[in-house]
């Protein structure tokens, strides 16, 4: 895997951080890390748009967090 470049914040999710590149000719790679060790991951050909792909991921993520945490 390529290495990724200073992380991308997300004032909406504080607790992740997230990283994208350009993996090939047009196609991208983002990754999201949560602080606690979740992750998402999406490829997309618009870079903006696989950015806000793995954003949504990522909440999602922390939805379904938020509603465990009430067994």
């Amino acid at each position: 895997m390529k290495q990724y470049k200073i992380p991308i914040e997300s004032t909406e999710l504080p607790n992740w951080k997230f990283y994208c590149n350009e993996t090939s000719y047009g196609v991208y790679h983002c990754f999201g890390l949560r602080n606690s060790g979740n992750e998402v991951s999406c490829y997309g050909e618009d870079y903006n748009g696989t950015f806000l792909k793995c954003v949504e991921f990522a909440k999602s993520v922390e939805e379904n967090l938020k509603n465990n945490s009430d067994f």
